[in-house]
């Protein structure tokens, strides 16, 4: 289990911890759970802003980096929300990355 900060520029130092313990986890099964405080793509995201930015790309960067994908799951997609009515905004930011 990992915890990401809430900052773009403090999860870069999650995203190389992963880079570098997954030389040391090649050919050994391995799983990574954690609430990542990211998205990995814009359908990890509904309402709210439509705009991507550079920095949601670590995420998805680091993981093909590693070759970690989602667990598949059932049920519902969003893991957190924020507000209600017309400024609601859900994203999947809790995951559980399996190679």
């Amino acid at each position: 289990m990992v915890y990401a900060k809430h900052t773009f520029p403090s999860r870069r130092s999650l995203w190389e911890d992963l880079i570098l313990k997954s030389a040391a986890m090649q050919n050994l099964p391995w799983l990574v759970a954690s609430d990542f405080n990211a998205i990995k793509d814009p359908s990890d995201r509904l309402c709210g802003i439509d705009t991507w930015i550079p920095y949601f790309d670590g995420f998805a960067q680091c993981s093909d980096q590693v070759e970690l994908d989602d667990l598949r799951y059932v049920d519902f997609r969003f893991t957190w929300a924020t507000s209600f009515g017309s400024r609601r905004k859900l994203r999947k930011i809790d995951k559980v990355l399996v190679n």
